[in-house]
């Protein structure tokens, strides 16, 4: 694989170059998250590759050094300069991200009984597609509606406020232009709700949905419902994954 065009090893020469290092690293990525997914793989990509490089190298780099050497992978990756998926990957949890150079982390807490329910059909959607297609600008009444739900969803999560996160997990930006490149969205979305999760939506650029939901039981049935609605109304099958939300971020396994 081309250095110069993999996620992971961007990030690993952006952590040689801060620190000055000469070392020769080779890199063997096993990563459980699909391609073209919507579920951040080239920034989990360059967080791991961001995190197994500074550890190599004796753990002198703070959180924030590290992300910015991820985003060096991101950009290859998703084609943008954003740290919306390299942020979480990194630190784990919800992480409200504060643009800028270097761009702030503030973590956010997680409810307890949040669970989360995955489910990916088999399709696949390009990222870069998926992010041309939004355009350069939003309408102002867009705008209005999406600040005040991410100030909502934030205070929902700060409170544990089901309600309110469930009023304001909500995107009117890039969801309704990007849900038209997932055939059966909204049917799948609607499924989830209805077997009881508190809010869903598009992952990422798509094609996966989430699900946030209360309890594992009530994930699990909007996992299954949400499958069988792209089953039986779109054909194709969905690989499913039910998780609570890792709280502590990426983290060494193994060293030696």
């Amino acid at each position: 694989t081309d250095p110069e065009r993999n996620a992971a090893a961007l990030a690993v020469q952006g952590v040689l170059d801060r620190t000055g290092s000469e070392t020769g690293v080779a890199i063997e990525v096993r990563k459980g998250i699909p391609l073209a997914s919507g579920l951040g793989g080239s920034a989990a990509s360059a967080v791991a590759g961001a995190v197994a490089a500074d550890k190599l190298l004796g753990g002198g780099l703070d959180r924030t050094a590290l992300l910015e050497c991820a985003m060096i992978g991101e950009r290859k990756g998703s084609g943008a300069d954003h740290a919306d998926n390299a942020a979480p990957s990194l630190a784990g949890g919800f992480v409200l991200v504060l643009p800028g150079r270097p761009p702030k982390m503030v973590a956010l807490p997680t409810p307890d009984d949040l669970v989360v329910a995955i489910v990916h059909p088999a399709m696949e959607v390009e990222t870069r597609r998926a992010r041309k297609i939004l355009g350069d600008t939003i309408a102002l009444e867009a705008g209005v509606e999406q600040w005040g739900n991410a100030a909502g969803l934030v205070a929902g999560l700060m409170r544990s406020d089901w309600a309110l996160i469930a009023r304001c997990m909500r995107d009117a930006v890039a969801e309704p232009v990007r849900a038209k490149l997932v055939p059966g969205f909204e049917g799948v979305r609607d499924r989830a709700l209805a077997a009881g999760a508190v809010a869903a939506g598009l992952s990422g650029s798509g094609p996966t949905i989430f699900a946030i939901c209360r309890g594992r039981q009530s994930a699990e049935a909007a996992a299954r419902d949400m499958a069988g609605a792209f089953r039986d109304d779109v054909g194709v099958g969905s690989d499913i994954v039910v998780s609570s939300v890792n709280r502590d971020g990426a983290r060494i396994l193994e060293c030696g």
